[in-house]
């Protein structure tokens, strides 16, 4: 199923000839364990594709001869035979070979029609051009550099890395963006010379010519229904479909279940697929165990497993993920944790099991958002409709609701009146959401070389004015899910590890087909209840056991990713305190150990929000150093 794509386009062809240099990149980025390497050649053209255990090469690499033309990467289509049968396609043509069917009939603009988990390049010797195409939510990579004429590319940054020619000074604006947690960088990786194509785009190549272009469209689901359970209905019909489509057609999968509404929903409708294939034996549940900490959630996925008739495989989340402490990722400086900062218990749990897909709930928590009710009441009828769903609130008995709930729906109500006033009667409009960083502030040990990076740090972007459809809700389900820098380097973050072990990750709520139908639902359906995810809710009825659907506790882990790093400061203290300094410019060392050991001298304290940071920090910085001494 996993698949790697490597290569380089050099319209002059010197890099093809260069054969010193391509026996590097061989050293450099190598074949390994289960993965099997294909390379093809074209018009100034080198691609490589490195698949893994029984993965189709019909889903990675197909060429028109005929037509130069050709695709190749990491692909799984949604909707494919749907796809097929607009193309008049065969059975026999995999995810590949549509693609370029799609691109014979359509040109470029076939790449707004795709949904899925893919990046690919994809060669037009006859136009010249070349295209590198990724997917809508960024589920997987896709990097590249310039190099004078040749461009070189890859789903890994390794890849890139590989190529002799190829800078490898860092990007302190990057690095500086994760040290503050703040991961709103776009196009930027940790390296200058490299970046990232962003989700839904694709960068087009012609000889001395490299354009970035958004292909992404907003999705519209193809019919309007007359009430919330209907759209519910809808929902848990698309949920199922995105479900299904995810599995592989083979073989064990692997299903990643918390205690949350998003990952159990998964694992059902999974389980009741397979049963209907006669293949229940294939499904593993797994969970990561927090035994004796708040977090815990085993006993909701004990009850799960028990009423599916599914085995559940536990790895202990209270032992910290250190691999970024002694190994780091040559791409990327920090972590490999799977949860909560623990080590990575579902990739070997899936890898014993045999399983190479393992399914999540990424991405529910996005789609289900119902923030933005009284800002849309009053966009759209002023005075008199925002007093009504007030009145509908408190009539609705609000003291008993959730209290998180709560607060934050009377913050919502509060924040549109106080915005009327301040901008006299005028509706909300957003602006003012977006703030650069605060100049005045900062951690102590930051060096000069991140200081002067400060100023270059990007704006964070908070809840658009209603622009895109025209409902602060929809649009805030469209930042959440689509525009959001910080989910799109989880999602990057969440296929590199995984592709590292051979295993691919799959999320179905992260389906473009479903996006569209919750983006569909008028707002005037979606009144604040008592319980949040009321839509969701709704939607699972008959799926989900009772008490895990109307469950309402919500677990933080904050308190339990400080714990794993506690338990690592022997590693955090030994990269700070011995050997020689390559961060040097980025951070301070003295006053990095300075705040390392105020840090361990509260070890046993109750827990803060500040200290909480302060050893997530401490912790990234360790992680710097590792990686620039790798480097």
């Amino acid at each position: 199923m996993p698949a790697r794509l490597s290569g380089f386009l050099d319209w002059s062809g010197g890099f093809l000839h260069d054969r010193e240099s391509e026996d590097e990149w061989e050293r450099g980025y190598p074949v390994t364990g289960p993965w099997k390497r294909v390379v093809r050649h074209g018009d100034g053209l080198k691609v490589v594709i490195d698949t893994c255990g029984d993965s189709s090469l019909s889903r990675c690499l197909a060429v028109v001869e005929e037509a130069r033309l050709g695709v190749a990467g990491t692909i799984r289509l949604d909707r494919s035979d749907d796809l097929r049968r607009e193309l008049g396609a065969g059975a026999h043509v995999g995810d590949a070979g549509l693609i370029v069917a799609a691109y014979l009939k359509w040109g470029a603009s076939s790449f707004s029609r795709f949904s899925g988990e893919f990046s690919f390049v994809l060669w037009d010797d006859t136009a010249r051009v070349r295209y590198l195409v990724r997917d809508p939510f960024g589920l997987r990579r896709l990097h590249y550099t310039a190099c004078g004429d040749t461009v070189v590319f890859s789903t890994d940054v390794e890849g890139v890395l590989a190529w002799r020619a190829v800078d490898r000074a860092t990007d302190p604006v990057t690095i500086l963006d994760f040290l503050l947690a703040r991961y709103q960088t776009r196009e930027e990786t940790f390296f200058r010379s490299i970046r990232r194509v962003p989700p839904g785009h694709h960068l087009v190549i012609r000889p001395g010519q490299t354009i970035l272009v958004r292909h992404l469209e907003i999705p519209r689901y193809p019919v309007t229904l007359r009430s919330l359970p209907e759209y519910a209905e809808a929902l848990r019909y698309e949920l199922a479909r995105a479900v299904s489509e995810r599995l592989p057609e083979t073989g064990p999968v692997g299903c990643h279940v918390s205690g949350g509404l998003d990952s159990t929903s998964v694992a059902c409708l999974a389980a009741a697929d397979l049963a209907r294939r006669e293949r229940s034996h294939d499904l593993v549940l797994m969970n990561a165990s927090f035994r004796g900490l708040s977090g815990d959630e085993g006993h909701i996925a004990h009850e799960l497993s028990r009423h599916l008739g599914v085995p559940l495989q536990e790895w202990d989340g209270r032992v910290p993920e250190t691999s970024d402490l002694h190994c780091s990722r040559m791409g990327w400086p920090f972590g490999r944790s799977s949860m909560a900062g623990s080590w990575q218990g579902d990739l070997e749990l899936a890898a014993r099991a045999g399983a190479t897909v393992i399914l999540g709930g990424f991405g529910g928590n996005q789609i289900a958002t119902e923030d933005g009710f009284f800002r849309d009441t009053w966009s759209h009828g002023h005075w008199p409709a925002y007093a009504l769903a007030v009145a509908g609130l408190l009539g609705a008995r609000p003291w008993r609701w959730q209290r998180r709930h709560l607060r934050r729906t009377l913050v919502e109500v509060r924040r549109v009146i106080r915005e009327a006033w301040a901008r006299g009667d005028s509706p909300p409009t957003g602006k003012g959401l977006e703030g650069g960083p605060d100049l005045s502030g900062g951690p102590s040990w930051l060096g000069s070389r991140l200081r002067d990076a400060w100023p270059l740090l990007p704006a964070i972007s908070g809840q658009p004015a209603p622009a895109i459809m025209g409902s602060w809700m929809a649009d805030t389900i469209w930042q959440y899910t689509v525009e959001d820098a910080p989910q799109v380097w989880t999602l990057e973050h969440e296929d590199a590890r995984a592709t590292e072990r051979g295993l691919e990750f799959r999320f179905p709520y992260l389906s473009w087909s479903l996006l569209g139908l919750v983006l569909s639902i008028p707002v005037s359906m979606r009144p604040p209840t008592a319980a949040d995810r009321n839509l969701q809710r709704l939607a699972l009825r008959g799926v989900l056991p009772e008490r895990i659907r109307t469950r309402d506790t919500f677990v933080r882990f904050n308190s339990i990713i400080t714990l794993n790093t506690q338990a690592a400061a022997q590693s955090i203290e030994q990269l700070l305190v011995s050997g020689p300094w390559r961060s040097e410019g980025l951070v301070d060392r003295p006053k990095a150990q300075e705040e390392f050991f105020e840090l361990a001298r509260s070890v046993g304290a109750p827990l803060s929000e500040e200290r909480n940071q302060g050893w997530r920090r401490i912790r990234d910085v360790a992680a710097l150093e590792a990686w620039l001494r790798r480097l």
